[in-house]
């Protein structure tokens, strides 16, 4: 079965003795299914993590997913490409609750000096 996935690290479920890996969204923009990785997984451990993860969020959101084909996949993916999987990267100059200092003499201080 393929399997996609718009989340932006690796996520491993274990099926009785099986590891399952879904590997990271892949940034290709030139990929068939563009912010998406694609995972071949057996059908049988698919099903086993549907069965005791299926309530997990990312599969709940379908930021991981199944598709018969990448055209399906694709507009699969693009009804999510907006959507926010919490995992994404902060922007450093926009973090909420933090004021940018841009003084070289702090950013430079030896960190004893910070500390006065």
């Amino acid at each position: 079965m393929i399997i996609y996935s718009k989340l932006p690290r690796d996520l491993k479920f274990t099926i009785g003795t099986s590891v399952v890996i879904i590997k990271k969204a892949d940034d290709n923009p030139d990929s068939l299914v563009p912010g998406c990785s694609k995972n071949d997984i057996a059908d049988e451990l698919w099903e086993g993590v549907l069965k005791v993860y299926g309530k997990h969020v990312a599969i709940k959101r379908g930021f991981i997913f199944a598709s018969k084909n990448d055209k399906e996949a694709k507009a699969q993916a693009d009804e999510i490409k907006d959507e926010k999987t919490g995992l994404e990267k902060m922007d450093p100059d926009n973090v909420p609750g933090v004021q940018r200092n841009d003084d070289p003499d702090v950013k430079n201080a030896p960190a004893q000096q910070a500390r006065k």
